[in-house]
């Protein structure tokens, strides 16, 4: 597995908002992007799990997340 950095940020959700996204750059410890990563992001309570692969500059975004606290990884 690659050492890489993942810089991101949560969407926040409105008041009628049931679901949000993580959004963010991949890159490695040298600071270069990461195109084609798989990121995938797991909510650490329910196990639920969706994955979205970087774009040629490292960017990537999963949408449709419920509330809840996730563990995000790259490869």
């Amino acid at each position: 597995a690659a050492l890489c950095t993942l810089a991101g940020a949560p969407v926040v959700a409105g008041a009628q908002e049931t679901t949000g996204a993580i959004r963010g750059v991949v890159t490695t410890a040298a600071g270069t992007a990461m195109a084609g990563a798989t990121v995938t992001a797991v909510n650490t309570e329910t196990g639920l799990s969706r994955s979205a692969a970087a774009d040629a500059a490292g960017g990537y975004a999963i949408r449709l997340l419920p509330s809840g606290i996730y563990r995000v990884t790259a490869r």
